[in-house]
């Protein structure tokens, strides 16, 4: 009906695709600074109805057709068409559901069955040549790009001069976002980024 109106744009709520971290990682992977995406993990609670067609028949609402969307249109944005997807369900409903990508990449949205009694709820994880980038919970980001070393020669991965010295090595990137302002604010760490995503 809305389409034949042709005044109104409808769309499905997919809010981890559109949350300002997705949205974060789809922009480090466009500069290339960690290369090509290769691979994605996904962390996410959910199960996997063992009678699928009797659900869609008896209209049944499950933790799949209400949640499982949203991690997996997280993964879609930043991973792009999909090809081919495999699910492995386990006897619990939890299982692994595995998407290739039509780049190349491959992922692997874990169905975390049981229940999470800690931190992280959620995590997503996406591997470039150069490093990854994790979001946690939906509010943190960090960029892992490693250390510099030459294996069988560096002896330490702390940096030298006192001066330029760090207890952690990252930078922090605090975004206190609200619906009509973005602010930024930054520590300068050498090799990890962190954005941290906060409402206001």
């Amino acid at each position: 009906m809305i389409r034949h109106r042709k005044d109104r744009v409808a769309v499905v709520g997919f809010k981890k695709a559109f949350m300002p971290a997705t949205q974060k990682v789809v922009e480090i992977f466009a500069s290339a600074k960690l290369g090509p995406l290769r691979s994605i993990l996904a962390e996410y609670p959910m199960t996997i109805p063992d009678d699928g067609e009797a659900v869609l028949r008896d209209g049944k609402v499950v933790n799949w057709l209400r949640n499982g969307c949203h991690p997996l249109s997280l993964c879609v944005t930043v991973g792009g068409p999909v090809t081919a997807v495999t699910v492995h369900r386990g006897s619990d409903g939890g299982g692994v559901c595995v998407l290739e990508f039509t780049n190349g990449a491959i992922g692997n949205f874990h169905m975390a069955s049981g229940r999470n009694k800690g931190q992280t709820i959620e995590r997503y994880s996406f591997f470039g040549d150069e490093g990854h980038v994790v979001i946690d919970n939906g509010l943190r980001v960090t960029m892992q790009r490693g250390i510099p070393f030459d294996y069988g020669k560096t002896t330490s991965y702390a940096p030298k001069a006192l001066s330029r010295t760090r207890l952690c090595s990252r930078r922090e990137f605090t975004m206190r976002c609200s619906i009509s302002a973005l602010t930024l604010s930054r520590v300068n760490l050498p090799t990890r980024d962190r954005w941290n995503l906060r409402l206001k």
